[in-house]
């Protein structure tokens, strides 16, 4: 689907929003955005999260545990193959080794990664550490949003990262 919008489009960036990774290997994913990357002349934002919806997890016969687990291994690959074109991991539940994304895509950093989560500690953490952008599925309104951002500068600030260095975005009620 990305790619046919990425085809039917020219400048409008496009994404997904966000696409749980332990729905598909995440070596795969990385390959698979890359050229979507790729197609759309280097307009895609990938975003992902670590999923959260068991009866889909059921419906699709995917495993549902160690979910945060899953997507911080999820994340050390997906990390270096987009933004070099390699890795080489062995994690519990995924393995990587040896393993090249090439042809790279128009941007030699490849796509930005965006992490999408409510602000549970190990989420921001990971987000601070992994991503570019963050997407908070926070649903409050505007002059509410400060005490999730504060949470992630925190997170950053934790990690030595510049809090001015992750984009933010988020879903509010107006």
């Amino acid at each position: 689907m990305l790619a046919a919008l990425a085809e039917a489009t020219r400048r409008v960036e496009i994404g997904t929003l966000v696409t749980p990774t332990s729905f598909r290997n995440p070596a795969i994913l990385a390959k698979m955005a890359t050229a979507v990357d790729e197609v759309s002349h280097g307009r895609l934002i990938l975003g992902v999260g670590a999923g959260w919806n068991e009866p889909e997890y059921r419906a699709f016969g995917l495993p549902f545990d160690h979910r945060v687990d899953r997507f911080e291994e999820a994340l050390q690959i997906l990390k270096p193959l987009l933004r070099t074109g390699h890795v080489d991991f062995a994690g519990r539940y995924y393995q990587a080794r040896d393993c090249e994304d090439a042809p790279r895509g128009p941007r030699p950093e490849g796509p930005p990664l965006m992490v999408g989560s409510e602000g549970g500690p190990r989420m921001l953490q990971l987000t601070a550490q992994y991503a570019d952008l963050w997407n908070t599925g926070y649903m409050g309104r505007p002059e509410t949003l400060a005490g999730p951002l504060a949470k992630m500068r925190a997170a950053c600030e934790a990690i030595g990262r510049d809090p001015a260095t992750l984009g933010i975005t988020a879903l509010i009620g107006v």
